[in-house]
This record gives C-alpha cells, structure tokens and sequence, in this order.
C-alpha cells in the first residue's frame, strides 16, 4: 500500500532536484548534473584545519612534519579543534543546496548530506564516540524552528550503530550574537567570544572523551574553534574533531 501511495504522489509531484530542476528518484536527491556542479575537496589538505592547498609558487606553503601537511595559518595560529574536514568548497552550488537546507525547510535534503558527512567521518584521524551539533541560540531557534546542524548529528548519530552518541544540548549558545554573515575575521572571534556555554552535567559525560562536532559551514574557525575550546577547557574532552558540508576557501 504505501509503494503504491509513493506511485500515485510521485505521479502528481515527482521529486526534483532542487539545483537543475530534473527528476530525480526521491526527494533529497540530487541530479548528475547537480553533482558535477558541486567541488569537492580533496587531497592535499592540511591535515589540522582540512584547508586544500596546492603546491605552486606562494598558495599553498605547507609545512611537513612527520607525514603530516600543516598549512602556514596552522603552524602559526592552532586552532583549538584537532582536526577538521569539510566535503565542498562554498561556491554558487554548495550555497545554494545549504540555504535551502537552513532557510527553506527543504529538510530532505539531508538525504544527500549526511552519506557524505559519513564519508568524511572516515577521514578523521580518529574516531570519534560522541557528536554534537553547534547550537543556536534560543531566540533564533524559535524563528528558524530547527537547528540544521542538529539534524545532521542526528542522522550521523542514528546511522553510527551506536558508535556515536548524540547529545543535542550539552553544548549551548547563551549570548545571542550578531548574524556573521559579513563579518571580517576579527569581528567573527568578538562575536562569538563567551557566546557558548556547557549544561551542568556535560563535564561528567565529556571529560576524557573525543567529540565530533558539527556544522553546516566553515567560513573563518570563529565559531567551531570557540565551541572546541570550552569543549576542551570546561567539558575536559580530549579531543575535538569537526565536520561542516562546505568551507569558505580564500585564495592568497
């Protein structure tokens, strides 16, 4: 009954890719044309921030140690996550599917997202046993009606076989900052200083642990790197490794 209720819906409205507008088997998924369009990144990558780098002339100055690629923003300003990775560059595409995801309720498209965020999962040096979303203030979510982040750890979390354990509010956003969309890098770090904090019994289930910590972009660090450090100086985690769909990458 419902496979022939799914036939007499997708007749009336087939799902469609929500980039090119083609048909596509079930909401959520996206068009081969669509995933052309997309850029992955790829190897090599620092192996702390994930930033891909190249080997020509002053963009990508690397730095080896051991077998590990650092790039020089890195190697001079650590960030206090252990390692990062994100699965597209931020370009015209990766914002659009994003925007929709976050703003346009297309929740279905996490269909797509989550299969890759597992892929990257796989990457991580280590592995991680606990996932939480970057969190949004009470204000906002109350306007939004969801945290995108959220339902991704979620998905991560019910797709892990029990290796990870979700926890949606042990981490939380107390200060109500400014959005920062258009921030420079400095303004970002301000904003969300002393923006997070933990609930009172988040010390006793992280301390000790690693915690896979999840968002949508990457754009400076500010953020993830302010959720890594009370993670880490307050929850007593012992490693913070974060995965976000896309990232801002700067050409210098």
């Amino acid at each position: 009954m419902n496979y022939i209720i799914k036939n007499i819906l997708d007749f009336i409205l087939p799902p469609l890719c929500p980039v090119t507008g083609d048909r596509v088997e079930s909401p959520g998924l996206l068009s081969a044309e669509a995933w052309e369009s997309l850029d992955f990144i790829e190897a090599p990558i620092c192996h702390h921030c994930g930033a891909p780098q190249q080997f020509s002339g002053f963009d990508g100055i690397l730095t080896k140690t051991g077998i590990d690629l650092l790039c020089a923003v890195c190697l001079t300003d650590p960030p206090y996550f252990d390692s990062l990775r994100s699965v597209w560059r931020y370009n015209d595409i990766s914002s659009q599917l994003i925007m929709r995801f976050k703003h346009g309720d297309q929740l279905h498209l996490s269909r797509s997202f989550v299969p890759l965020l597992n892929r990257a999962l796989i990457e991580l040096p280590a592995t991680p046993s606990i996932i939480i979303p970057v969190p949004l203030h009470r204000f906002r979510l109350l306007k939004r009606l969801y945290n995108q982040a959220g339902i991704l750890a979620h998905h991560m979390s019910e797709q892990s076989n029990g290796r990870l354990t979700f926890y949606p509010n042990l981490l939380q956003r107390h200060k109500h900052t400014k959005s920062q969309g258009h921030m420079k890098n400095e303004a970002r770090k301000k904003n969300v200083k002393n923006a997070f904090c933990l609930s009172d019994k988040a010390p006793n289930i992280l301390k000790g642990k690693h915690v896979l910590l999840i968002d949508d972009v990457y754009t400076s660090g500010a953020t993830v790197n302010a959720c890594a450090k009370i993670l880490k100086d307050k929850g007593q985690a012992a490693r913070v490794d974060v995965l976000t769909m896309a990232r801002v990458v700067r050409d210098f």
